[in-house]
């Protein structure tokens, strides 16, 4: 893979996906061709005086059940099968973006197709002697929701490398459907193999890091005649003659500081997430992705009072994709819990990547949560 330096702009020359699963996938028919550098149907609807239609989807996942071995210790005491638990939660990412980009004038929706179609399983693939069960809702399903929903941009969020072949199906479904619909990716795999993630399929952008602010940027670029790509932080394409394109290196991380900033800076630059884009009774079973729940009634969110860390322990990438410790201050974590419960929800996960970075500060965050739990400890004020 080499590197070409033209006007300022990176362009990446290579000669297709250099990761070994890349050979096992079959062929996609929308692969190789250059990123859609506009929204024509988003720019027509600017025109007529609509907003432009978004639709975020978290797409179908898979996980792998296998026969227990028959002389193995868990076939003697009655274990029949090695099952991978269903890893999901509340998409707090598109959460994020979708927030933003509502307040800025654009029409959302987010669908979170492992939720929306949680009891669907079907065998997908079969590895040696279990099978890749997919679950979440099917192509059909999917696609009805598209074609309703008639969006100029689609963003699929890929935050895990082992479900890349389901948002890689899902983008090559929405290109099936209509080849002119802007097609962009990001979370944590997108993020840290956007080489890849362009080189492998049909989307046409991906978002690299926080795409808190840069998403609704992009959709700008998208929507706007005559506005600069290239001045989205973060973002990479394919160019016409199929190079990728990464315009700028600039830093897409939001830059909070509560002890300068007051909270309305800070709901300024991270608003609370809006969990009325989500349908909340998808989110009531027994378990979820930490087990089993504690509190058996209402719904239950995956939440977060920090967001990045700078431990950089060398296994992780966490503070490469999601950037520096920042807290959002317990004032703010005081409206989102406050948020949550007005939306039914009785349990929370907190997802920080590093909560115990400033130890004083998980301690109030801990009183707050108690204070959820126990309203009546709540104090005024």
């Amino acid at each position: 893979m080499d590197l070409i330096a033209s006007q300022g702009t990176m362009r990446i020359e290579s000669n297709g996906p250099s990761f070994s699963v890349a050979p096992t996938r079959p062929l996609l028919n929308h692969l190789g061709q250059p990123s859609l550098l506009s929204s024509r149907t988003g720019i027509r609807r600017r025109a007529n005086g609509e907003p432009p239609r978004v639709l975020l989807f978290v797409p179908p996942y898979t996980r792998l059940i296998e026969p227990t071995p028959h002389d193995s210790a868990f076939a003697r005491i009655g274990i029949d099968t090695f099952e991978v638990m269903k890893r999901a939660g509340t998409p707090i990412g598109l959460l994020r973006i979708a927030t933003v980009a509502r307040r800025a004038g654009y029409e959302v929706q987010i669908v979170d197709a492992p939720f929306a179609g949680w009891s669907q399983e079907s065998s997908l693939v079969k590895v040696d002697q279990g099978h890749l069960i997919r679950y979440g809702l099917t192509d059909a399903q999917m696609r009805e929701i598209i074609e309703a929903a008639q969006p100029d941009i689609v963003g699929i969020q890929c935050n895990y490398t082992v479900q890349w072949g389901n948002a890689r199906a899902l983008a090559e479904l929405v290109k099936t459907i209509d080849p002119n619909l802007v097609l962009v990716t990001g979370g944590a795999h997108s993020s840290g193999d956007w080489k890849n993630a362009l080189l492998d399929s049909a989307f046409d952008f991906t978002l690299i890091n926080e795409a808190d602010r840069a998403f609704t940027l992009l959709l700008d670029a998208l929507t706007h005649e005559g506005k600069n790509i290239n001045a989205v932080p973060g973002v990479a394409y394919r160019d016409s003659h199929l190079q990728l394109v990464r315009p700028t290196h600039k830093s897409s991380y939001l830059s909070i500081v509560p002890k300068r900033q007051d909270l309305d800076e800070r709901l300024g630059l991270m608003p609370l997430p809006d969990f009325s884009f989500l349908d909340m009774n998808h989110y009531l079973q027994p378990y979820h992705s930490s087990g089993a729940r504690v509190r058996k009634h209402g719904a239950w969110a995956q939440i977060f009072s920090t967001i990045g860390c700078n431990v950089n322990c060398n296994f992780c990438y966490i503070p490469k994709v999601n950037g520096p410790w920042r807290a959002l201050g317990l004032d703010w974590f005081d409206l989102h819990l406050a948020d949550l419960v007005k939306q039914g929800v009785t349990e929370v996960l907190i997802e920080d990547d590093h909560l115990m970075h400033d130890p004083l500060y998980a301690m109030e965050v801990s009183r707050l949560l108690k204070n959820m739990i126990c309203p009546g400890s709540r104090k005024a004020g």
